[in-house]
């Protein structure tokens, strides 16, 4: 059955939805969607005339995918933001042991591998991408909400960082300490030791 202005506006609604979510995430990540909406635009008005009657199907068929993949891009896009935003934490904390500061960490971890794989299977040649961006859409805001986490504990994760740093210094400032006050007295208890053992006329026994 040929697809008419319901169809189109149907699937246009849910993918300017999707492309309003990901950018009040983060704005640069709605790009490429917004211009997959601006090229369906574009097939409409040729789809359509004057008074809103379709006279080109291909047209409408073509705006319609437009739309499609423009779901598709938002959440594309969004995921891939998120797993930048998760690696940089990684990399900024990678020796910190911060699973008891994140909640899951370590499962949502894997979580932004799975994502990361299925994005990957997505630009494959012949995968289903209109189909497969409902599924996109849950990553994208089980991801967000760990970004939001992780941006949530750096404070105190950071904290945590400087009180480890602290620790550091005050041990190895302990043992400068032992090692400045405690050489005399150990030095003058070995002495007579080492007079003992030099030979008959060393310095040692010359003091």
């Amino acid at each position: 059955m040929p697809k008419n202005i319901s169809d189109f506006r149907a699937v246009y609604e849910r993918a300017d939805e999707l492309t309003q979510e990901v950018q009040l995430f983060r704005n640069k990540a709605s790009w490429p969607a917004l211009l997959e909406l601006r090229n369906a635009g574009q097939q409409l008005l040729r789809a359509i005339d004057d008074q809103g009657v379709v006279v080109n199907q291909h047209e409408l068929d073509e705006a319609i995918s437009h739309t499609q993949r423009a779901c598709y891009e938002a959440t594309e896009a969004g995921i891939m933001f998120e797993l930048a935003i998760i690696k940089k934490f990684k990399n900024d904390y990678s020796k910190t042991v911060v699973a008891d500061i994140i909640p899951d960490y370590v499962a949502r971890l894997r979580r932004s591998d799975e994502a990361l794989e299925a994005v990957k299977r997505g630009r494959q040649a012949g995968f289903n991408r209109d189909a497969d961006h409902h599924d996109r859409i849950d990553l994208f805001r089980e991801l967000r909400e760990f970004c939001r986490d992780l941006d949530a504990g750096r404070e105190e994760v950071n904290k945590k960082v400087r009180q480890a740093k602290v620790a550091l210094a005050l041990v190895l400032l302990g043992l400068a300490i032992t090692v400045f006050f405690g050489w005399p007295a150990f030095k003058d208890a070995t002495w007579p030791l080492q007079a003992q053992a030099a030979p008959p006329g060393s310095s040692l026994h010359s003091n």
